[in-house]
């Protein structure tokens, strides 16, 4: 398979000898790429044997602080949101730490989501012309193919 950032020529003018060296190359790449992950996470489990139960309980303090500030930002986003009679799936944009901030982000938000969009100015134009061919026939014209033929038969005959 040919790398990005590769012609078509280029890849050609490798000759199979050069394509196969590059597909061992990424072979070999993947695997290491394997290999890093799999040592890093022996390093993960050997420094987390080595920590005491209170580091451990600190760590996991430390997550469950770090979830809960995440989960109540949302919260106040959402909240924020709905105060302001936004759709609720604008409230990721929000931005600000206290409540105030915001209030204030969302009333923004929500006025530059329902203002009415400017109108442009008409762009004036040549005037159309009449459609003639639009209703009532002038008087003395026939309002059918059938009356035009009729009227042209009976006025040919008088005159013959």
């Amino acid at each position: 398979m040919r790398p990005d950032g590769v012609s078509d020529a280029e890849w050609a003018a490798l000759g199979d000898p050069g394509k196969a060296a590059i597909q061992r190359e990424r072979a070999a790449a993947a695997r290491a790429q394997t290999d890093l992950a799999t040592a890093q996470a022996a390093v993960r489990r050997y420094e987390d044997e080595k920590k005491t139960d209170s580091q451990r309980a600190a760590d996991a303090l430390a997550e469950a602080q770090r979830a809960a500030t995440e989960s109540a930002a949302r919260a106040g986003r959402l909240e924020a949101a709905a105060r302001a009679g936004l759709d609720l799936s604008l409230a990721p944009r929000l931005v600000g730490t206290t409540p105030e901030e915001l209030d204030a982000d969302a009333r923004a938000l929500a006025a530059m989501v329902t203002a009415p969009p400017a109108q442009a100015a008409p762009v004036p134009g040549p005037t159309p012309r009449p459609d003639l061919s639009v209703g009532a026939p002038p008087a003395g014209k026939a309002s059918s193919l059938g009356d035009a033929i009729a009227a042209h038969y009976s006025t040919t005959s008088k005159t013959t």
